[in-house]
């Protein structure tokens, strides 16, 4: 997987909203061209097409739809007033193909300057079918992005990408004098400045989530967005420039048509080979910059498992160690209050008491030690397993411990994953032993084990109406001997979590929990083998 590249993601959003300012300011230009004759404005050259007053109206409000959604996600409002104005394009667009198609005028694009474009020289100034097409393309694509539907942004490109391609042809035509490349039939052609601007509103539409879709290489950190961010801008300007640089010689006499396609050729050569050296020098040097990041990797991972291998083993010893000494007070404890009890006062029976129940709870903060140790020692097998099976194995074991509770315990027939079977029966019997115990004072508790989508991958999930917890300190509930409710209202010593973290964990997956005081909880878990197919 390459990861995107942070720092690219914002210059690109950024261009996009220069280019949608630039699109404004195309249409701007072209008003004020027609308002005050100033022909370089409207036609950029002598003798080019000018850009009609309704086409110049219609990219000022592509541009502000454009400017509307630079946000990922923009607010609602902003949302909604570019699918407005995205709307407005759209239609303008279906309009006008349809007169160019049907052959009937709505009049559209005489409502500004009627008499100076009744005045112009040449074919009357209409808005050219390729241009009605690049808006219906543009506006949709604007409209898609302004929407929160599935798949949205995917359509999105798929419209900007044709408009952007029509608008490149029209440009590299105007660059050759291929007329036939920007006009259609005897229809009057799209102008330069039009061609431009289009050209600017789908690059600023598709880069406007520089991270997704289509544009997502552009912020790849991976060879593939290097390649991209290397050869694309070069090629396009090089081999335009190229051709050019061939008709101009041609025009000027200097050399035949079989000269210069040879020519052509051989300065294609030139350049591809260049761009082959570039390509393989920046591979390289991602290469080595991807094999010395491996080594840091390598050395960090042994690091780290050496630090955890002398962590367990310290646990383990210090836990065998702690329970010879902790065994001896409790049991000269026992000794004492059996034999000297009778010559204690009641203050002094309730010191041993005390001193004995400590004992016991060291005892099993020890007992939850090495069974974290245990969990990270124990080698891990991968098989199918029916999880269903190991939930209604624990529902049994914990019904029978306590007969006199009615808790309603929902299953389903199977629910197979792949794992190791020890370790999940480990999971299942924590998650739904803490089930369990913080149901214990709800009428009709029900505690359930099942399956559902989360966050847009499969979950298993074990769920109950219990005592709930505030999910402000959700962090905490998966640390060793971290524990959100007193050991006088709910037993424990918070170590059946830690477990299951570091279970989940070693299988590749992850756990985490929702759920309200009073309301009950539910904990989630994903293994990274995943879940088997029937």
């Amino acid at each position: 997987m390459n990861p995107d590249a942070p720092d690219l993601v914002r210059p690109l959003r950024t261009a996009s909203g220069a280019m949608a300012r630039l699109v404004i300011l195309c249409g701007a230009l072209a008003l004020a061209g027609w308002l005050f004759d100033a022909e370089s404005l409207k036609r950029v050259l002598p003798g080019l097409t000018a850009m009609n007053p309704l086409t110049a109206t219609v990219f000022i409000v592509s541009g502000a739809a454009l400017r509307l959604l630079r946000e990922d996600p923009a607010p609602p409002w902003k949302r909604g007033c570019a699918g407005a104005l995205a709307s407005f394009v759209i239609l303008i667009g279906i309009l006008r193909l349809a007169g160019c198609v049907l052959g009937w005028d709505c009049g559209l694009d005489q409502l500004m300057f009627a008499d100076k474009l009744a005045a112009g020289p040449g074919l009357p100034n209409r808005m050219a079918p390729n241009t009605a097409a690049c808006f219906i393309l543009s506006g949709a694509a604007l409209a898609l992005l302004s929407s929160d539907g599935p798949g949205r942004l995917a359509w999105s490109q798929a419209l900007a990408l044709p408009a952007a391609v029509i608008s490149l042809t029209a440009l590299v035509g105007y660059a050759y004098g291929a007329k036939r490349l920007y006009a259609v039939g005897s229809f009057i052609p799209m102008a330069a400045n039009t061609a431009a601007a289009f050209f600017l509103l789908s690059l600023g539409t598709l880069l406007s989530r520089p991270g997704q879709g289509v544009a997502r290489p552009c912020v790849s950190a991976g060879p593939g967005g290097v390649l991209l961010r290397l050869l694309a801008p070069s090629t396009l300007v090089i081999m335009v420039a190229l051709g050019w640089l061939r008709l101009l010689g041609e025009r000027a006499g200097l050399y035949g048509a079989e000269f210069g396609t040879a020519l052509h050729v051989i300065l294609c050569w030139l350049v591809i080979a260049w761009l082959l050296w570039r390509v393989a020098s920046a591979l390289d040097q991602t290469a080595e910059v991807r094999v010395r990041a491996e080594e840091r990797v390598r050395s960090y991972a042994a690091r780290l498992e050496a630090a955890n291998k002398e962590l367990e083993s310290f646990s383990y010893s210090v836990s065998h160690d702690l329970r010879a000494p902790l065994r001896a007070v409790d049991g000269f404890s026992q000794i004492l209050a059996e034999d000297c009890g009778d010559k204690l006062d009641d203050r002094g029976r309730d010191h041993l008491r005390r001193v004995r129940e400590g004992c016991r709870r060291m005892a099993e903060l020890i007992d939850g030690l090495l069974e974290l140790s245990r969990v990270t020692r124990r080698e891990m097998r991968r098989e199918p397993v029916d999880l269903a099976a190991l939930g209604r194995a624990v529902a049994r074991q914990l019904s029978g411990s306590a007969p006199e509770r009615n808790v309603e315990f929902i299953m389903p027939d199977k629910l197979p994953v792949r794992g190791d079977p020890t370790l999940l029966r480990a999971v299942l019997d924590n998650l739904i032993a803490n089930a369990w115990k913080f149901t214990g004072n709800r009428q009709g508790a029900r505690i359930e084990l099942g399956v559902c989508a989360k966050n847009g991958v499969e979950a298993c999930f074990v769920r109950d109406n219990g005592a709930g917890f505030d999910m402000a300190y959700a962090d905490k509930l998966f640390g060793a001997f971290q524990r959100l409710h007193s050991t006088s209202e709910f037993p424990g010593w918070g170590v059946g979590l830690a477990t299951v973290w570091r279970i989940v964990g070693r299988h590749g997956g992850r756990v985490w929990a929702e759920g309200s005081v009073g309301q009950g909880a539910t904990f989630y878990f994903t293994l990274g083998g995943g879940h088997e197919t029937e």
